[in-house]
């Protein structure tokens, strides 16, 4: 919804399109909280599937991220 009123927005300064008269964007509240948890069990039958995993360089990131709780795309963006 941001990036369309910025368009329409953009639009109007540059005399492309008038904004709409009277639209009105209704913006959700946004919740930062985290809502979901691994248990302990959950925790640790996933740890013994990663340790099994074939694929053993996803286990590996998969492994690094549930340590530290960096974010994937930072994880992948890892050079040695």
């Amino acid at each position: 919804m941001e990036i369309l009123r910025r368009i329409l927005l953009y639009a109007d300064r540059q005399g492309l399109s008038p904004y709409p008269e009277g639209l009105v964007f209704d913006f959700p509240s946004l919740d930062n909280e985290t809502t979901e948890n691994l248990t302990k069990e959950q925790y640790a039958k996933l740890w013994e599937f990663l340790s099994t995993d074939p694929d053993t360089l996803g286990a590996q990131y998969m492994k690094l991220i549930l340590l530290t709780g960096i974010r994937k795309s930072a994880a992948l963006a890892l050079r040695w």
